[in-house]
């Protein structure tokens, strides 16, 4: 009897996806010219740094 072929390997796994970012509220941000600018209240409130050097990260100190 013939041997079986091997099973193909499996892909990867995926990394986590990161948490899902709160709704947004009026305060959490402002515009300033045409660009949506995130307060520090909403980034506390997101819980993480996206790594976008977000002017008011309160997670980075971009600024250095």
């Amino acid at each position: 009897m013939p041997a079986e072929p091997p099973e193909p390997p499996k892909p990867p796994a995926r990394p986590p996806e990161p948490p899902a970012a709160p709704a947004l509220r009026e305060a959490d941000f402002y515009l300033e010219g045409g660009c949506m600018v995130f307060t520090a209240a909403y980034h506390l409130r997101r819980g993480y740094c996206c790594g976008n050097r977000c002017r008011h990260c309160p997670y980075q100190d971009w600024n250095r």
